[in-house]
C-alpha cells in the first residue's frame, strides 16, 4: 500500500476559503433581500378614486389624478408619505411614531385622526375631520382642530386656519 500524508496547511486554507465563501454568500443574500424592502411602493389614482390600505394600517382614499409614495414597511421614528394630488387619510395612533405626509413644500405631522389633503394649481389645503394636525411650512407651524383647515399658496408662506364648512372635502 502507498500511503500518502496530507499537508495540513492545504487542510486548514481549503476549509478557510470554503467559511469566506459561505459568509460572503450570506452577506449577500441580507443585503440583496433588504435592498428589495426599501423600493418605494407607489400607490395612483387616475380616472376613479383609490382606496389603498399603509404598511401601519391606516388607509388612504386618493382622489382622481393623486398619487401617493411610500416604504413597504416604515422604519425609524416617523412613518413618511409622500403625496401628489388629494388625499382623505384615515391614520392609525401611535404617538411614538407620528405620520408625516410630505406635499410641495409643506409638512403635514398626525399622530392619529382622519383629514383631507388637496394640493392642486399651486394651492394646498389641509381639512381636519378628526383629531389633531400640525401643518408646517417653511419653519412656521399650526395646530388644526376638527372643522378646521389651511390654504396655503406655493409662493406664501403665511399659515392662516380658518372654519371649514363644506362637508364634501
Amino acid at each position: 500500500r502507498i500511503v500518502k500524508t496530507i499537508n495540513s496547511t492545504f487542510t486548514w486554507l481549503r476549509a478557510g476559503s470554503v467559511a469566506i465563501l459561505i459568509i460572503g454568500i450570506t452577506v449577500l443574500m441580507y443585503f440583496l433581500s433588504n435592498s428589495s424592502s426599501l423600493a418605494p411602493v407607489v400607490v395612483a389614482a387616475s380616472s376613479n378614486p383609490v382606496t389603498d390600505t399603509l404598511p401601519d394600517g391606516s388607509s388612504v382614499t386618493l382622489n382622481r389624478n393623486s398619487s401617493i409614495r411610500y416604504p413597504e414597511k416604515f422604519k425609524g421614528q416617523t412613518r413618511n408619505v409622500e403625496l401628489k394630488g388629494e388625499a382623505f387619510f384615515a391614520i392609525r395612533p401611535d404617538k411614538k411614531k407620528p405620520f408625516v405626509i410630505n406635499v410641495n413644500d409643506i409638512t403635514v405631522t398626525v399622530v392619529g385622526t382622519s383629514f383631507n389633503i388637496k394640493s392642486i394649481a399651486g394651492e394646498t389645503q389641509v381639512v381636519v375631520e378628526t383629531g389633531i394636525v400640525r401643518v408646517t411650512k417653511n419653519n412656521k407651524t399650526i395646530e388644526l382642530r376638527p372643522k378646521e383647515k389651511v390654504v396655503v399658496k406655493d409662493n406664501d408662506s403665511v399659515l392662516l386656519k380658518v372654519e371649514a364648512t363644506d362637508r364634501l372635502h
